[in-house]
């Protein structure tokens, strides 16, 4: 798309005006207000875009665009100034319809909140680790050792049991276990922060 300074569209392509369910000629001279929710968006997009465009850098974000029939679907939205120094010159547009990864992004927060939900509730000590670090814990593994979990983060699990021997150990009869796609299961002493 091709505006005016005044949000006006001078010209637009095939593809944009049959993702908003326009003709061309429809979209043509309209204010870029029609494809937006309503003018409050519509200004708080100017808001955004235009400070951006006047520094001679693109702005590129996602909003909610609405198409002829009402419907919203999310839009990824790409604009340069004609020329930075005098955006009554205009400025250049691309868009593309994400609705679908913008979904997806939901639905996996979702799942790694409800995730991290109950990983933090169980009643079982987790943790997740590479290289016998951990990059992350539970809380209830956390309390076992008598840490705050942040405290174990990037640790060495080294720290939690009786001394390097006893780790070292452990790890050379649990990793080729682990390696072979398998459970490992032991029972082992611990030790605690104090």
């Amino acid at each position: 798309t091709l505006f005016w300074a005044t949000r006006r569209q001078r010209w637009v392509n095939d593809a944009l005006a049959r993702m908003l369910g326009y003709e061309k000629h429809e979209l043509v001279g309209q204010s870029s207000q029609v494809h937006l929710p309503d003018r409050e968006t519509w200004e708080a997009f100017g808001a955004a875009a235009y400070p951006m465009l006047a520094t001679g850098k693109p702005y590129i974000a996602q909003w909610r665009f609405k198409r002829k029939d009402g419907s919203l679907f999310w839009c990824q939205v790409a604009g340069s100034a004609l020329d930075p120094g005098n955006l009554d010159r205009g400025s250049i547009w691309t868009h593309i319809d994400v609705t679908e990864r913008h979904e997806l992004q939901q639905t996996l927060q979702r799942s790694l909140a409800e995730r991290d939900v109950i990983l933090k509730s169980t009643l079982v000590g987790i943790s997740f680790a590479i290289n016998r670090r951990h990059l992350w814990v539970n809380d209830t593994l956390a309390r076992m050792l008598g840490y705050e979990a942040h405290e174990l983060m990037s640790k060495e699990s080294s720290v939690h049991f009786p001394d390097r021997k006893a780790w070292e150990a452990f790890g050379a009869e649990a990793y080729p276990v682990l390696s072979a796609g398998k459970p490992f299961m032991a029972d082992r002493v611990m030790k605690r922060k104090d």
